[in-house]
């Protein structure tokens, strides 16, 4: 059986970067990372152009802040016209707004600037991840009533009214959302490489995965409370083994 894990060696990804030495250094990453066909573009305009002519693509990583035309128009632009591109947005400016902008508009995953290569191979994995299980009308048959049970209580608790924390909230609640993020895609990525096929119940445990983190990173101060904290971590791990034989 082919594995789900991405074969980066053959990822064709289009990189686009005003800054000469940041887009320098992010080549490198991708080469490090084993990805071999890279095209470029200074700006979301002349990334534009080098889609127009045809240069296939499965993933844009994009700067955010770009003269003449921002990372933002071209995830527009991409949207419209090539909706099956996977788009990493990164930027050096991490606030709940700016994330609530780039989901609205269809990012996939983004990137906050310094990133470490592992970084960036988890923003690339969650980017192509996302795209893959965006299709919502994919539904896991109910053939596990303990899997069926906890996917309703993780459903619940993410559709449970909540207060937001502000984007001025205090550097503790900030730095516990953040680590609750990266341990929910942390365990996103250890089950995906455990996977050596799919099928609808293993889309919808990686579908769990990306809707508590996103609800995580949207703010939701009631998400780090223990027991809900608890119910995300651990409830997805059972989810997980059980989808996973």
């Amino acid at each position: 059986m082919a594995r789900l894990a991405f074969d980066l060696s053959a990822l064709r990804v289009l990189l686009v970067e005003d800054d000469t030495f940041a887009r320098e250094f992010e080549v490198m990453a991708l080469r490090q990372l084993g990805v071999e066909h890279v095209a470029m573009a200074e700006d979301g305009a002349l990334a534009l152009d080098v889609l127009r002519r045809g240069t296939a693509c499965d993933l844009i990583v994009s700067d955010w802040n770009m003269p003449n035309f921002d990372g933002l128009q071209l995830l527009d632009a991409v949207r419209k016209d090539w909706p099956g591109i996977a788009f990493l947005m990164v930027t050096n400016t991490e606030t709940l707004s700016r994330i609530s902008t780039a989901k609205e508009a269809g990012v996939d995953g983004y990137l906050i600037k310094p990133f470490s290569l592992e970084k960036l191979r988890e923003g690339i994995h969650l980017s192509l991840i996302n795209k893959l299980t965006g299709d919502r009308s994919i539904t896991a048959p109910r053939v596990n009533p303990e899997f069926d049970e906890i996917e309703t209580a993780i459903r619940q608790a993410l559709a449970d009214p909540a207060e937001e924390i502000e984007t001025n909230g205090d550097a503790g609640s900030l730095e516990d959302t953040h680590g609750l993020a990266r341990k929910l895609s942390n365990q996103l990525n250890a089950y995906v490489q455990s996977l050596d096929s799919t099928g609808p119940q293993q889309l919808a445990v990686i579908q769990l995965h990306l809707d508590c983190v996103s609800a995580v990173l949207d703010g939701r101060r009631d998400l780090l409370a223990h027991e809900t904290h608890n119910l995300l971590v651990d409830g997805l791990s059972v989810a997980a083994g059980l989808t996973s034989d």
